[in-house]
């Protein structure tokens, strides 16, 4: 596995479960109840699509930087 790729995942992972806090946090605040399964979505669903979007930026930006 490359540095690309850890960095990416890495950055997926941490962005999964920083948007699962914070809405968790308005899950709370608005007097709701956590539900364990949409906080485990949220962090699989959007860590996914940052992981793969922040790899194709940091790609993009190797390849720039290579020419």
């Amino acid at each position: 596995m490359n540095k690309l790729t850890k960095s990416a995942i890495l950055s997926g992972l941490i962005s999964g479960v920083m948007f699962a806090l914070i809405m968790g946090a308005f899950d709370y605040f608005e007097g709701l109840a956590l539900n364990p399964k949409k906080i485990i979505f949220q962090i699989v669903f959007f860590g996914v699509f940052m992981g793969i979007w922040n790899y194709f930026t940091l790609k993009r930006k190797e390849k720039r930087e290579n020419q």
